[in-house]
């Protein structure tokens, strides 16, 4: 064991790098959600954080934008604004941040 970790085959940089990859590309989980379960293993806030640098900008928000645009299509509700509650809630449960859903909803995206 002590081979591996001088190694840096077990080390919490290079598991919360993997686990942020998988999270995100895998389950289509936000940087909230990803942080959230690492802290629950013990990761430390730098190793999270350096981490979360692994998602790309761009592909991280059309990941957003394509959930959203999903969970809009399987409302039956008409009222705009339980519509966008009921969005709001999805994404921000899928791990996404509240700014980030509200530019989106607001956005031309979402029509």
């Amino acid at each position: 064991m002590e081979l591996l970790i001088a190694q840096k085959f077990v080390d919490d940089q290079r598991f919360a790098r993997l686990f942020v990859r998988e999270k995100f590309r895998l389950n289509r989980w936000g940087r909230v959600k990803i942080a959230h379960l690492l802290r629950q293993s013990g990761i430390g806030e730098e190793a999270i954080q350096n981490a979360l640098t692994e998602i790309d900008e761009d592909s991280y928000y059309r990941t957003c934008v394509d959930l959203m645009k999903r969970k809009s299509a399987s409302i039956k509700d008409k009222n705009p604004y339980s519509r966008k509650g009921k969005i709001l809630k999805y994404a921000s449960g899928r791990g996404f941040e509240t700014e980030l859903i509200y530019r989106i909803l607001n956005s031309e995206e979402m029509g």
